[in-house]
């Protein structure tokens, strides 16, 4: 799926000591939110043939009917939605250090105040959990197709 070497350009992190720790943690969330996205039986099919579910991999943009409203719903795919949430949690958890005086983002000169603008990781959280959102939303619109599916409903968030 992803590794390390994936995480270049708006995704590029610091990775100071070799990619070690970074590949470290994707394979510890990427099962995870992979379970979450699928339910647990739906993710062990597809681990155990990753040629299952092709449609739900790849970017697509699909219109359902919710409570008699069209709404179109657009995935990045599945990559995309991976780097994104891994991008956001490693790097909240990289660059934030809570004091008695709140999160700080540290820099050379000792830190400053977390705000939205130097939380940039939420924007990819956000984005992470609208191309999450989308598959599930394409899943349930057609459940015969899916029948294992027991996925967990994630929701954006303004502040991690």
């Amino acid at each position: 799926m992803i590794t390390a070497q994936d995480f270049v350009g708006k995704w590029a992190v610091s990775i100071a000591y070799g990619s070690s720790k970074l590949n470290t943690f994707i394979s510890e969330n990427v099962p995870q939110i992979l379970a979450e996205l699928f339910g647990v039986e739906m993710y062990e099919e597809w681990e155990a043939d990753d040629t299952l579910y092709p449609e739900l991999f790849e970017p697509f943009s699909y219109q359902i009917t919710n409570g008699g409203n069209n709404q179109i719903v657009h995935s990045k795919g599945v990559d995309v939605m991976l780097k994104n949430y891994v991008y956001a949690i490693y790097e909240k958890d990289a660059h934030i250090t809570a004091t008695s005086g709140g999160n700080v983002v540290l820099n050379q000169e000792g830190g400053k105040p977390q705000t939205d603008s130097t939380a940039t990781f939420i924007r990819f959280y956000n984005d992470a959990i609208s191309t999450f959102r989308a598959i599930q939303a394409r899943i349930k619109d057609n459940k015969d197709d899916y029948p294992l599916f027991k996925g967990q409903d994630k929701q954006t968030t303004w502040f991690c």
